[in-house]
């Protein structure tokens, strides 16, 4: 049986420009994502399961592709009233 995790991407107007993701990652996430967005990423917010951005210095477009680039497929998209928007995106669990 396929087992999944998520990562879901959501806006400023949906509260905090972040990434969750239902599995911890890597040791090296917030190095790796830090090194890579600079200032798009708010590193001391940031941690295995949470990267805290900001979208006054990167795009949702980069950050999608640097979700794909790691083996995230995007899984569904939200809008809900007043403009909050989701991404959601899902990995196979390593067995």
């Amino acid at each position: 049986m396929t087992r999944w995790e998520y990562a879901m991407l959501s806006d400023p107007d949906s509260g905090t420009d972040a990434i969750t993701f239902s599995h911890p990652q890597g040791e090296d996430l917030v190095k790796e994502w830090s090194g890579q967005l600079t200032r798009g990423l708010k590193a001391e917010n940031s941690n295995r399961s949470f990267l805290h951005l900001n979208f006054s210095h990167v795009t949702r477009l980069r950050v999608c592709g640097m979700l794909g680039d790691r083996g995230w497929e995007l899984a569904g998209f939200s809008t809900l009233t007043g403009g909050h928007a989701y991404w959601m995106f899902k990995r196979q669990l390593a067995e």
